[in-house]
Parts: structure tokens; C-alpha cells; sequence
């Protein structure tokens, strides 16, 4: 199949767009985004529709349908004109969205052919599936290319299935793989053990179920046969009940008969204890009206009378104490009296500080004092040593190393301009001797020339004739010439000589000059009795840095002798300030650093016990007055306790508080005895309840008539008869209830259970169908099995041709560097290097190197999964992104060779694929955008 033509209504960016395609090679170039995969997709969407691979019931659009929406509102889709390989013409008219999504097919002449290819639930038309041979997970995995990933081939199980089935029958519907999946989809009909929703599993559930309902059946025989047995014990326990509960009735009748008794007595003895009570209330009525309402108040201010005693005792002890430390440190302070005109905070520091100062002048005075002797006796050695060294030397007069230097400048001249006149005087000797050769080659010259012409005119040759006369003049003329030219360089000579004789008087002289001294020099250094001038000089050097030396340690000493004066200034200054406080309090020291230093420790000292003292003084002044104020204030507490108490005695009577206790503890057991008749009365109307004695004693005979032995046995201790009579009507209660359900049990016993014959004759049909599942799943199994193995065989076999074709391709794109490429089941490639033999796996290869690769497994596989079908167009987009310019022209040749076999689109933005195509000879397609950017690329230049 070849696209000739498209015709784009609206597909993203593109709209209105008709486009010519051809046979073979075709080149799609534009710059990015301008709709290079829009375009790429909107042929695929053509042949292949918009809908999910897959889902045939159902209309499920692509995601990119949505992408890929027009843009400018134009008709969403377009028409494709193709020609298969039998030259028929075919025009594709596609739709795309969900709601208006079709397809029409029309021949050349315009007749619908839509109907002659299958068509599936959803409407979409198989047309593509049933030219091409591929589905549309298959195409869009070898057939395309998407942008810069030519490295990546999805849906690899269907590429593997498709092959397979093209080796095993070349038919596609009867395919082993087909077969696979068919078998599995048999075993899951069935199912498993671990899948509740399918057969086997139902059948083994249901096997298992008339199981449990069979052992239930037989349960509930066992059960109803246990029921039998306890109706009949049931009944043996309702006759013991009732016995039992007549025998608790008699002992609930005695125990009220021994209850009313113990009343009536318990009443006898309240009425006598209530009247012994009231007598002995009677005779202590007149306690009940003393005034003990104050006795809590007159024990608290009894109890605070004592404490407040005890804490004026102890007020004055303290205060006494207080006093005495007050005195004390009073007297201490006197004795310290003169260190009170100090500040306590300021002077120890102001005096510290002199100190301080004192002592680091006196210091700094002592090493300044021993530097300056240091300097002094350092200039009296500088000076010894500059009296040792030559007059000439001694003094600063003269600079002789400047003179020295000038000196040698000027025998450094006088020397250079000797050897520039000796280089004169010898380029003027040489002149000279060039000169005086020349001179005696002319002179040589023109005497030989005299003679010949002298030969000439006297040999007169008869054959020669009047030649022999020319040549004598000639020879005469170069004669005459050559002696002038001799007079004139004889001449040169001479004022040459002339010249010389005055340079190399001139050179003696500057000889001269250059080797002699300055006489000021001259008589320095005979002076000072140097053998040399380099030793005269070393001696001046030494006693001009003598007398820099000797200035410098002058001028520390002085310096030092001023800083000594003051130093000496600040010390007195410093001792001044230290003198004044230290005479104030009685402290003498002389100047000297360390009895300076102990007279203001000394008086630091004093001054700090001073401030103590005053300071303890003042606290203790204050600690005696709030003592005395203390004391004042619990006197007058005190008096008013005493006071209150005396108030409370008079106003009930009494003369002390003992005797008020006294009477509180008389009223308090009238009171008591009172309450006791209260509850005494109150006993005695519980036990009587709503009955006199008299109804009690009547009660109690009427028990005693009613019981034939009301002196019976005792019960057991902590038995209640009530209780024991309504526990035993309780389980008389609960038996006859259970035997009522155990009759009702027995009576619906086998209500819900069918027939043992029942649920045999279904456990048997359960059995018979299980083993049926079993037997077709174990067949399936095996089938399957079977099958896959000879998947396996065939997968051997195809996979030396599938190798065979990739390795045709690959030795092209890489040039030989690897000699075997081998592609597994699951298309995991291998390949052989070249050089070391060594198998590598593709993800260790280069991005370059992955795309050739892949780019030849592309072909290869096409060679084999469309094989009886019409040759699928490939759309390759930028499939030489990872190319460098040597691959790319060996890619390039391959696919134009791949172009011949079937119709490439490749889409592109580089240039040098460009070139490469029109160069070869290759359909260019340019887009629009690639247009006007041209345009404006011309216009601009």
C-alpha cells in the first residue's frame, strides 16, 4: 500500500492542508512545531480510526483525540487517497471524535466499498487490519516511528504472536498462539480451586455442601435421640422441685414464727431500756440550759493566751540578743571611725587604679632606665669602633662610594668609546688593505695594458693591418684609464693613513683615561693605606654605617631619657593620689612598690570592715526596733485575749475554765441522753412497723397455731428461707420452661432437613460433575502444555531468519563493528562485538548505536509479519535524532533501499537530511511553516 495523496479538513494545527506523497522515499521537512506528529498521526488515525485497540463493544476514543482537536474550528478530519500493489485506488474519509466519528471507503469511481471489510460493535471498520495484516498495536509498533524514539518497540508479545502464527499456519485465526489463548481461556471457563465464581470451584463448594448437609442429618438423628432422653429426666426433676419447694414453704412459715418472736422480745426490752432513759433525763434537765455555745471559742483563746505568752517570752529574748550584736558592732565602727569620709563603692577602685598605675610606671620606669644604658653603652662601642677606622673614612664629608661610582662611569665610557674607536680603527685598516689590493691591481692592470699596446704598435703583424693599430690604442686607452684610477686611490690612501694614525691616538688617549683614578680618589685612597680601592671602599661603606648606627642608638638613648622624665612624673603623680587617702586614715609608705602595695591592701581592708560593720550596724538597729515593735503588738494582743476570756466566764457564771468545761461535759450528756430516747423510740416504731406490741404478741400466737412444731430444727446457718423458697419456685419455673422447648424441639425436629435419599441421589449427580470439570481441566492442561512446546519449537526456528535479516541490516548501518545479533523470545537483543567476540547487551550500546539497531529489527520484523499482505507504509519521525554525519549517510542509504520494497514517510528538521534527500533523488514534502520561514529567510536576505 502506497499514500498518494491527503487532503487535511482540521487536525490540530493543521487545517486546509493538501499533501502529495509517492512511491518509495518521501521526505516530510519543516522546522519544530510545525506539525511534523501532527501529521504523523493524523495518517495513522486515517488507516487505523480513533478508536482503543481491544475494545470492540464499546466506542472508546484514543487519548489523542482530544489532543488533537482542530484549532481553528475546521471540520474535524480529512480524506486519504492510497494505492494498493494490484493498482487499485482506494480514498479514505475519516471522521474523528466521539460523536461524529466514521469512515468511508470509496473506490476511484466513486463506489462505497465500507461494507466488504469487517466491521465490529463499536462501528469501527477492520479495513487497514485486513490489507495491511497487522492490527493497530502491531502497525503503530513497527510500521512508526514517534519522535526520537526510534530505540523503543512496543507490544512486543504481539510482534512475537504475529510471527509465530505466520510460521505455524499463516493463518492468523488458526494460530498456535491463538490456540494458547483459547486454551487458557477454557481453564478459566472452568476455573480453579482458587477462583469462587467459576465451575470447578462451584461444583467442589457444592460437593462439600451436600456433605455438611448429609453429617447434619445424622447430627440432628443423634440430637433428637439426646432430646428423648432429657424429656424423660425433665420429668424426674419436676417432682423433685415441687417436693423441694413444699419443704421451703414449712421452713419460710417458721422462720416468720421465730421472726415475730424475737420482735415481740426485742420490743420488751427497748420499752424498758426507753424508761430507764427517761429517768435519769429528768434528773439532769437544768444541764441542758448552760450557755455552752462559747466553749470553742474560750479553748481557742486559751490556746492563743499561752502561744502569745510564749512569743512575748521569746520576742524580749531576742530582743536582748539584738541589742547586744547592735553594741558591738557600733563599738567596731568607732574604732574605724576615720574610714567613713570614703565611699564605700568608689574609693577602693579610684585607689586601685592609682596602684595599679604606680606600680606599672614604676616598672616601665625601671626597664626604660635599663634600655637607655643599654643604648648608651651600645654608642659608646659604635663609637670606639669608628675611631679604629681611617681619617678619610672617619668623617661624613665626602661620599666616596658616589665617587667611587662616578669614577667608574667614567672609566666605563672611556672604555666603551675605546672599543668603539678600535672597532673604527679596524673597519679603516680593513678599508685600507681592500684600498692598497686595488690599487695594485689598477696599477697592474694598466702597466700590462701599456705593454700590450706598447706590443702591438712595434710588432706590426702585416695580417692583422690596420686592426693591429686599434688594438695598441685600446690597449693604450685601458692603460691611461687604469693609471688614473691608480692616481686617484694613491691619493684615498695617503688621507686614509692620515686618519688611522689620528684614531689610534685617540684610542691611547681614552686608554688612558679609563684605566686612571680622580685625584681626590687617588689621594683617599693613599691616605687611608688601602691596598686596593675595593678595600677602601668596604672601609667607607663600614664607617658610614658606623655613624648611622651610632646616630640611630644616640637618638633611642635621648628618646629613652625623655621617657624616663615622664615616667618619673607620673609615678610621683600616681603616689600623690595614693599618698592623700592613705595619710588620712594613719597609713605611712615610702615609695616603693610592694610596702605601697601592703599600705593599700591595708586600707582596702579596713574600709570593707568598715562598710561591714556600719552596714551590720544599721541591720541590727532595724532588727531591734521591729523586735520592739514586735513586742508591743503581741503585749496588746495578749491583754485583749485575757480580756474576752474573762467576758465569757462572767456572762455563764462560772470562775474559771475549768469549771466552764465542766458544765459543757454535764450539758453534753443530757443532750446525749436525750438522743438516745429519740432513737430508742425510733427502734422500737421500726420493729413495730404498722402494729402495736400487743398485734405482735397476737401475730405470734397465730404462727404458733399454724405450725404443728414452730420449735423445729434450726435452719443451717446463713440460710434464708424466703430466699430459698423463691429460688426453688424459680427453678421449678425454669424446668417446666425447658421441658415446654424440649417438647417444641421434638416436635420440630426435622422441619428443614430433607430425606437421606434426597441428599445422597445430589452428592452423586455433585460427584459425577466434579470429576466431569476435572477430567476437561486436566485435558486443557495438557493441551496447553503441548502447544506451548511446540511454540517454543517453532520460536527455534524462526529465530535464525529473524537474526539473519537484522544482521543483513545492522553490518550496513554499523559498519562491521559487530558480527551476530541475536533476538530472544521477549525480543531482548544481544549483540557480538566485532573485535573481542564479546555478546553485549543493547542497553549497554550507545543511543546511536540502539537506533540502528532497532531501525534494522523494524524492517526485519515487517519482512515477516506482513508477508502475503499489501507492504505497510512507515512513518518514521526524526529516527536519526542520535546520528552523527557517517551514520546518518549509512542509515540514510539504508532506508532509501528500504524504499524500494515498500513506502517510507520520514519526517524531519535537520538540514543534512534534507540535503540527503533531494541529493538521492528522494520526494521533499515541505509544510507550510517551512515555506514561509524560507519566504522570509529570502525576503531578509
Amino acid at each position: 500500500m502506497n499514500l498518494l495523496r491527503c487532503h487535511i479538513l482540521g487536525f490540530g494545527k493543521l487545517s486546509d492542508l493538501d499533501l502529495t506523497l509517492v512511491p518509495g522515499l518521501n521526505v516530510v521537512f519543516a522546522p519544530n512545531e510545525a506539525g511534523k506528529s501532527t501529521l504523523q498521526q493524523f495518517l495513522v488515525g486515517a488507516l487505523y480510526g480513533p478508536f482503543r485497540p481491544g475494545v470492540r463493544t464499546q466506542r472508546r476514543l484514543e487519548s489523542w483525540t482530544e489532543r488533537f482537536k482542530p484549532w481553528r474550528g475546521a471540520d474535524y478530519g480529512g480524506i486519504v487517497w492510497c494505492e494498493l500493489s494490484d493498482g487499485a485506488q482506494l480514498e479514505i474519509h475519516r471522521s474523528f471524535g466521539r460523536d461524529e466519528s466514521r469512515l468511508e471507503i470509496r473506490a476511484a469511481s466513486g463506489e462505497d466499498l465500507t461494507r466488504r471489510y469487517a466491521q465490529q460493535k463499536n462501528s469501527d471498520v477492520l479495513f487497514a487490519r485486513a490489507l495491511l495484516g497487522m492490527p493497530k498495536e502491531l502497525f503503530e509498533s513497527v510500521s512508526v516511528i514517534r519522535e526520537n524514539r526510534a530505540a523503543e518497540l512496543d507490544s512486543s508479545d504481539s510482534i512475537r504472536d504475529r510471527i509465530a502464527n505466520l510460521a505455524a499456519t499463516g493463518d492468523e485465526e488458526q494460530s498456535v498462539q491463538l490456540s494458547l489463548r483459547r486454551l487458557d481461556e477454557a481453564l478459566e471457563t472452568i476455573g480453579s480451586d482458587r477462583a469462587p465464581t467459576r465451575p470447578l470451584r462451584q461444583a467442589q463448594e457444592r460437593l462439600a455442601a451436600l456433605g455438611a448437609e448429609r453429617a447434619a442429618l445424622g447430627a440432628r438423628r443423634e440430637e433428637f435421640a439426646a432430646w428423648a432422653r432429657e424429656r424423660e429426666l425433665r420429668k424426674e426433676e419436676i417432682g423433685r422441685l415441687e417436693q423441694d419447694l413444699e419443704a421451703a414453704r414449712r421452713r419460710v412459715l417458721r422462720a416468720q414464727w421465730r421472726d415475730a418472736a424475737r420482735t415481740v422480745r426485742s420490743l420488751e426490752e427497748i420499752a424498758a431500756r426507753l424508761a430507764a432513759v427517761r429517768n435519769e433525763l429528768a434528773g439532769s434537765k437544768s444541764a441542758l440550759d448552760f450557755p455552752a455555745g462559747n466553749l470553742d471559742e474560750l479553748n481557742r483563746l486559751a490556746g492563743s493566751s499561752e502561744t502569745l505568752e510564749e512569743r512575748v517570752a521569746e520576742t524580749r529574748r531576742s530582743l536582748a540578743a539584738a541589742l547586744e550584736r547592735h553594741e558591738r558592732a557600733r563599738a567596731g565602727a568607732g574604732e574605724l571611725a576615720e574610714y567613713g569620709a570614703f565611699d564605700p563603692e568608689a574609693e577602693p577602685q579610684r585607689i586601685t587604679e592609682a596602684l595599679v598605675r604606680f606600680a606599672g610606671l614604676s616598672a616601665q620606669r625601671g626597664a626604660v632606665e635599663a634600655a637607655r644604658e643599654q643604648e648608651r653603652r651600645q654608642a659608646a662601642a659604635l663609637g670606639r669602633s669608628l675611631e679604629g677606622l681611617p681619617a678619610v673614612v672617619r668623617e661624613a664629608s665626602t661620599d666616596w662610594e658616589a665617587a667611587a661610582r662616578q669614577a667608574a662611569e667614567v672609566q666605563r665610557a672611556a672604555s666603551q668609546a675605546c672599543l668603539a674607536l678600535s672597532a673604527e680603527l679596524v673597519a679603516r685598516t680593513r678599508a685600507l688593505g681592500e684600498v692598497r689590493r686595488e690599487l695594485a691591481r689598477h696599477r697592474t692592470l694598466g702597466a700590462a695594458a701599456l705593454v700590450a699596446a706598447g706590443i702591438f704598435l712595434l710588432a706590426r703583424v702585416p695580417a692583422l693591418g690596420r686592426a693591429s693599430l686599434v688594438f695598441a690604442l685600446a690597449f693604450a686607452g685601458v692603460g691611461v684609464v687604469e693609471l688614473v684610477r691608480f692616481g686617484r686611490k694613491r691619493a684615498f690612501v695617503r688621507g686614509a693613513r692620515e686618519e688611522i694614525r689620528a684614531l689610534e691616538e685617540d684610542e691611547a688617549r681614552r686608554r688612558k683615561e679609563a684605566g686612571e683614578l680622580p685625584e681626590d680618589l687617588r689621594r683617599a685612597l693613599t691616605a687611608s693605606g688601602a691596598s686596593g680601592l675595593d678595600e677602601f671602599l668596604a672601609a667607607a661603606r663600614k664607617g658610614a654605617e658606623l655613624r648611622r648606627r651610632l646616630a640611630e642608638a644616640e637618638g633611642r638613648a635621648a628618646k629613652l631619657e625623655c621617657d624616663a622624665a615622664q615616667i618619673e612624673a607620673g609615678a610621683l603623680e600616681a603616689y600623690a593620689a595614693l599618698a592623700g587617702p592613705l595619710a588620712g586614715v594613719g597609713l605611712r609608705a615610702p615609695r616603693v612598690v610592694a610596702e605601697v602595695k601592703a599600705a593599700v591592701e591595708t586600707f582596702r581592708r579596713n574600709l570593707r570592715r568598715f562598710r561591714q560593720l556600719e552596714a551590720e550596724r544599721e541591720a541590727r538597729a532595724r532588727e531591734v526596733a521591729s523586735l520592739e515593735q514586735a513586742e508591743a503588738g503581741l503585749a496588746g494582743e495578749l491583754a485583749s485575749v485575757r480580756s474576752r476570756i474573762e467576758a465569757i466566764l462572767t456572762q455563764s457564771g462560772v470562775e474559771s475554765t475549768v469549771e466552764f468545761r465542766e458544765s459543757c461535759r454535764a450539758r453534753e450528756r443530757a443532750i446525749a441522753l436525750r438522743e438516745r430516747a429519740a432513737s430508742l423510740e425510733g427502734e422500737s416504731e421500726r420493729l413495730r412497723g404498722s402494729m402495736t406490741l400487743a398485734e405482735w404478741r397476737a401475730r405470734l400466737d397465730a404462727l404458733a397455731v399454724e405450725i404443728a412444731d414452730p420449735e423445729g430444727p434450726e435452719d443451717p446457718p446463713g440460710l434464708d428461707a424466703g430466699v430459698e423458697e423463691k429460688r426453688a419456685a424459680a427453678r421449678l419455673r425454669a424446668a417446666l420452661d425447658a421441658q415446654a422447648r424440649l417438647e417444641e424441639r421434638l416436635s420440630q425436629a426435622f422441619e428443614n432437613y430433607r430425606t437421606v435419599s434426597e441428599i445422597e441421589e445430589d452428592l452423586a449427580e455433585a460427584n459425577a460433575a466434579l470429576q466431569r470439570l476435572a477430567r476437561n481441566r486436566a485435558a486443557f492442561e495438557l493441551a496447553r502444555d503441548t502447544l506451548a512446546e511446540l511454540e517454543r519449537e517453532q520460536q527455534k526456528v524462526l529465530a535464525p531468519q529473524l537474526n539473519y535479516a537484522i544482521e543483513a541490516r545492522f553490518a550496513r548501518l554499523c559498519g562491521g563493528a559487530y558480527s551476530e545479533v541475536k533476538v530472544d523470545p521477549d525480543f531482548q537483543i544481544w549483540v557480538r562485538e566485532g573485535t573481542s567476540h564479546e555478546l553485549r547487551s543493547v542497553e549497554d550500546l550507545s543511543r546511536g548505536t540502539r537506533d540502528q539497531l532497532y531501525l534494522a529489527l523494524r524492517f526485519s520484523v515487517l519482512d515477516l509479519v506482513s508477508a502475503g499482505f499489501e507492504p505497510s507504509p512507515c512513518l518514521l519521525d526524526e529516527p536519526f535524532a542520535a546520528y552523527d554525519h557517517e551514520r546518518l549517510e549509512a542509515a540514510f542509504e539504508v532506508v532509501r533501499e528500504e524504499a524500494g520494497r515498500r513506502q517510507i514517510i520520514l519526517f524531519t528538521c535537520r538540514e543534512d537530511v534534507h540535503a540527503l534527500a533531494l541529493r538521492s533523488g528522494g520526494w521533499v514534502v515541505e509544510l507550510p511553516e517551512t515555506r514561509r520561514v524560507r519566504t522570509a529567510e529570502g525576503s531578509g536576505g
